[in-house]
């Protein structure tokens, strides 16, 4: 079951914001990896046909804002959910053998399948 949730204590916001540093790397390694479509940018740009970069900014500017506020209300909810029960990463505090975790797992390996194809795509 959830026993995680419920034997984790309540957390504050304010505890939900302290930086720690000790898990700076993990965090920086996953911002780099969540935001590696920079890689991909310069094709949506080369499609886009227009006449500089700085009509491309913006729409480059929305997409990396959106992003980031999805991540962060991500780990946002996440961090208050769990709290300190958390293990990273994240869906190791799911249930074993739940339907849920099952599913999520593979909709893990999807998006991997499918960002691997995407990152690959300006090699073919």
């Amino acid at each position: 079951g959830w026993e995680p949730l419920s034997q984790s204590t309540n957390i504050s916001f304010g505890d939900a914001l302290a930086m720690k540093p000790e898990g700076l790397e993990a965090w920086f390694g996953s911002t780099v990896f969540a935001f590696e479509g920079i890689v991909l940018s310069q094709y949506v740009f080369e499609d886009m046909k227009l006449d500089s970069a700085s009509k491309f900014m913006p729409v480059l500017g929305t997409g990396y804002a959106i992003s980031c506020a999805v991540f962060v209300f991500a780990g946002v909810y996440g961090y208050l959910a769990y709290g300190d029960t958390a293990r990273v990463p994240i869906y190791l505090s799911f249930p074993l053998g739940a339907a849920d975790t099952v599913i999520d797992k593979v909709l893990i390996v999807l998006i991997l399948m499918v960002s691997l194809a995407l990152q690959m795509y300006p090699v073919f």
